[in-house]
């Protein structure tokens, strides 16, 4: 099946960028630079999107410095991280809000912001009530999708765990929008069809609202992703 933009096709120089493929995808190269004080806040579905395709096909996925918590790397929520991590540490901002609302986690005391504690807080299930809080809460359905944005999906067959996943620009010959997951089972980015998944939840960031996550969390403005809570 012939996958195609819905957005533009490119000229065959595009081909010779490698990190950038495939080729009809010029607009992948939207910047998504570290903050400073001073800066605008990048678009977090830019973001989110030009990480997901930057990571397609690497095996294994890029490290995270030393502080990151070794059970995420190589997996969906370590996709969503690395995409947020230069407006947002979710890192960081997850196992906060999970101690300043346990209740909404399931919890009935709030936890100790412990490394190990930090390790459990980074799971699928608690991304989702994260971003039911903060992010635009969608219905999942084709015509609601939009590239950048971040969905939770379950397989149709097989372990029903949650998978976070970003909307690729890619649509399938249908038209429906595909998804770029980083499954553990797979350990490299893949965009796979829609139609193989169940849409568990579906979630758009916007500048206000990671805006609204630093201030309620008391998170500092343009601080690096590692540092500490």
């Amino acid at each position: 099946m012939t996958h195609t933009s819905r957005y533009c096709q490119a000229p065959r120089l595009w081909a010779l960028l490698p990190h950038f493929a495939p080729v009809d995808r010029p607009y992948r190269l939207w910047l998504c630079q570290p903050l400073s004080r001073s800066a605008p806040i990048p678009s977090p579905r830019r973001c989110s999107l030009r990480v997901a395709i930057t990571s397609r096909a690497r095996s294994p996925p890029h490290p995270f410095p030393s502080t990151t918590a070794a059970p995420t790397r190589g997996s969906g929520i370590d996709l969503i991280d690395r995409g947020l991590e230069r407006i947002l540490s979710l890192r960081q901002a997850l196992p906060r809000h999970r101690a300043r609302a346990p209740q909404l986690y399931g919890l009935r005391e709030k936890p100790a912001l412990t490394g190990d504690e930090r390790r459990r807080a980074l799971t699928a299930e608690n991304l989702q009530i994260f971003l039911t809080t903060f992010a635009q809460n969608l219905d999942g359905t084709r015509d609601s999708l939009e590239a950048g944005d971040i969905v939770l999906l379950q397989r149709l067959h097989g372990a029903r765990r949650l998978l976070p996943a970003v909307v690729s620009d890619v649509v399938d010959g249908d038209g429906t929008p595909m998804v770029i997951t980083l499954d553990p089972v797979d350990r490299v980015a893949r965009e796979q069809l829609l139609a193989t998944y169940a849409v568990e939840g579906h979630f758009r960031l916007h500048v206000a609202d990671i805006e609204r996550i630093r201030q309620s969390l008391d998170l500092p403005v343009g601080a690096p992703a590692g540092t500490p809570l």
